[in-house]
């Protein structure tokens, strides 16, 4: 089974930042109990700040907080942990940021989300929305 992660679309406001990623470990034990990530993160602030920072620095530590090799709890609380992570960081308390994630394991799919989020799964021509806020 394969999956593609796209048509993100993300605020184009100058006070805006959004980004897509995806992430495999190269260690494969930690990828057989991790799976292959795919986030998308959107950023806003009332401030003028370098948001393009920002948003990087969100997304070294959300892989960092998840791929933690010591964190072997299952993928849902990793992820959880991982938010978590983000939005209890006082160095983000000012910005209003936008979350989600989903891991692919063998033929499973996790899904994780923070803020105004909405995750559509299409598959041929059916289509469910599999989160909504």
């Amino acid at each position: 089974m394969h999956f593609i992660c796209r048509s993100f679309s993300g605020n184009s406001e100058a006070k805006s930042w959004s980004r897509y990623w995806e992430n495999d470990p190269d260690d494969l034990s930690l990828k057989s109990t991790k799976g292959h990530l795919f986030a998308l993160i959107n950023i806003n602030s009332d401030e003028d700040k370098d948001l393009n920072s920002i948003g990087h620095d969100i997304s070294y530590e959300f892989n960092q907080t998840y791929f933690n090799s010591e964190n072997n709890t299952d993928i849902l609380t990793n992820l959880s942990q991982s938010i978590d992570s983000i939005i209890k960081n006082p160095l983000y308390s000012s910005y209003k940021v936008d979350l989600i994630t989903a891991v692919i394991l063998d033929n499973e799919i996790y899904l994780a989300s923070f803020g105004e989020t909405k995750v559509i799964f299409k598959r041929q021509d059916k289509i469910s929305i599999l989160i909504n806020n």
